[in-house]
């Protein structure tokens, strides 16, 4: 089924989505079966982009009706909780009259808190007990080769530590309904 998926990540821009590419291709998904759906460069907030485009994308997925493809969708909590994020992203279905979001649906929603690059400190350190889910990572470099990390994290499907980041933890529910 690996082989056979086909992602579309719906993502605020170029760093989440290859956070999730990595991380999947780590995880068995072959690497030619993504498709990229990011808010352009200096058009709006991203997190405004991926909510106003959410509606459409669960629809497409919907409308396609096969068990081949699958929807990540990935958006930064900022300085909401990670449901209050979710929330909103359900009320886009509401407005949209669709119905909410099936358990047998093949979508993934995944909030960072407070930002991706929290979870990629916390691949490149997982050790570390300190990393804040409040403080705000994204002003800092990210170093080279944190993709290649991201997808040698998820190859070795071990027991992640206790330091991991709470949002972190959680965002391996969702990715049991999206696993390749």
């Amino acid at each position: 089924m690996a082989r056979k998926t086909q992602y579309v990540v719906l993502c605020e821009d170029e760093v989440q989505y290859s956070f999730a590419r990595r991380f999947l291709i780590g995880r068995g998904a072959h690497p030619r079966r993504f498709s990229a759906r990011y808010s352009p460069r200096g058009r709006c907030s991203g997190e405004q982009w991926v909510r106003d485009h959410f509606a459409e994308e669960v629809a497409a997925l919907r409308r396609y009706g096969g068990s081949g493809r699958s929807l990540v969708v990935l958006i930064d909590a900022d300085t909401l909780e990670r449901d209050q994020r979710i929330a909103e992203l359900l009320e886009r279905l509401r407005q949209e009259a669709m119905v909410d979001l099936h358990a047998s649906e093949r979508i993934g929603v995944f909030v960072p808190a407070r930002n991706i690059e929290t979870w990629i400190h916390h691949i490149l350190n997982p050790g570390r007990a300190d990393l804040d889910e409040k403080e705000d990572y994204s002003a800092s470099r990210l170093p080279d080769g944190w993709r290649q990390k991201v997808e040698n994290y998820a190859k070795e499907r071990a027991t992640k530590p206790k330091t991991a980041p709470d949002s972190f933890r959680h965002a391996a529910r969702a990715y049991e309904r999206i696993k390749p």
